[in-house]
């Protein structure tokens, strides 16, 4: 769709017509006044200027504005400045010459195939600063509307505001700058930053061509690099993007794919960091549960008397018995399981000493016989 900067390129390519004559015009009345352009008949090209989205043609006869529609295109000396528009027609056709102006040295022609293209002898143009026209200009047109209720992006469409921003110019500027398209013009504190961001843009775009070929701004310094990274977009190059609406087609360029908050899937940037950030947080919680069982285990562990005690107190016995005979049951295996804690000790000992006073035997010596039992 040919905005300011597509109009940038045609003017540029146009102004080879410059001091050359008008011999013949021809113009689909749907588009302009026959009787009016035919006036300019026999006249020369004084020169070729722009504002916004009209390229100004100045002739001895008036000015000649052109504005291009939605699908208009230059074609200077049968070359094109721009072959086709990314959304436009991708084959050329004569039939959709809305004007066409022979000069004695080669033509003018505009092809637009939806007739939205218009010719006017001196145009009146309502329009505000031009989007090349720089950083003071842009900030000072913005900061004038900087009080307004609408939209941020309708702002910047009015072309009383700022001539030669079109939909796609916009979009690019606000993911540049992070600022949603829907916020209000006057929450925007800063509106100097924010014609810095067109500035920057609108300073590399001619060379590329059209405003939705993708394009990475030169990186940031100082105060802008800050700036940028607190209002850098949620999205990446090559991966995904939030949209608040039905996701479109993938990006011209990178292919980047628009997709909803809730259709995000494990493979992009956003959900690989949340299912990290989720493991996380099952590990810790885990790490947590572990370490209040080891507590809980050690504060209710019971020791071998209490074991023994309550073995007893599940027997058929116990629970047939009466009071004292209980008891003295109770007695009864305390009583054995102290003895056997003494004997266990006794062995141990046993042990221990056995290892540290048995001599070394001889590599030579025969073994001793072990001693007879006897009864």
């Amino acid at each position: 769709m040919p905005e300011g900067l597509e109009a940038e390129i045609y003017a540029r390519a146009t102004r080879s017509i410059v001091g050359r004559r008008i011999t013949s015009l021809e113009v689909d009345p749907s588009c302009g006044d026959p009787v009016a352009l035919r006036g300019l008949i026999g006249t020369e090209v004084d020169g070729v200027r722009r504002h916004g989205k009209h390229v100004l043609i100045d002739t001895g006869a008036g000015c000649l504005g052109l504005h291009f529609g939605m699908t208009g295109r230059v074609i200077v000396d049968d070359a094109a400045p721009i072959e086709a528009l990314e959304y436009g027609a991708r084959r050329e056709d004569a039939r959709w010459h809305r004007l066409s102006i022979a000069f004695d040295t080669g033509s003018l022609v505009v092809s637009d195939p939806r007739r939205f293209s218009r010719y006017r002898l001196e145009p009146t143009l309502d329009l505000g600063v031009d989007l090349f026209a720089g950083l003071e200009a842009l900030a000072e047109a913005l900061r004038a509307n900087r009080q307004r209720s609408a939209t941020v992006k309708a702002v910047l469409l009015d072309q009383r505001v700022v001539a030669g921003l079109g939909n796609l110019c916009v979009d690019e500027v606000l993911f540049h700058a992070g600022i949603a398209p829907d916020r209000p013009m006057r929450d925007i504190d800063k509106p100097v930053a924010l014609a810095e961001v067109i500035t920057d843009l609108m300073s590399h775009a001619p060379r590329r061509g059209q405003p939705h070929r993708g394009h990475r701004p030169r990186a940031p310094r100082g105060r802008r690099a800050v700036r940028a990274r607190r209002n850098a977009p949620r999205a990446f190059h090559g991966g995904w993007a939030h949209h608040r609406g039905v996701p479109p087609s993938p990006a011209v360029t990178c292919q980047t794919r628009v997709v909803l908050p809730a259709q995000v899937t494990v493979g992009d940037p956003t959900a690989a960091r949340l299912v990290l950030l989720i493991v996380i947080t099952l590990v810790v919680i885990g790490l947590a549960l572990l370490a209040v069982a080891v507590r809980l285990v050690r504060a209710t562990r019971v020791d071998p008397p209490e074991v023994a005690v309550l073995e007893l107190m599940t027997t058929h016995a116990y629970l047939s018995a009466d009071t004292e005979e209980r008891e003295r049951m109770i007695e009864r295996v305390l009583a054995e399981v102290d003895d056997a804690a003494v004997n266990d000790a006794a062995v141990n000992d046993g042990e221990v000493n056995v290892a540290e006073e048995e001599p070394a035997s001889e590599p030579g010596d025969a073994p001793e016989d072990p001693p007879q039992e006897t009864t």
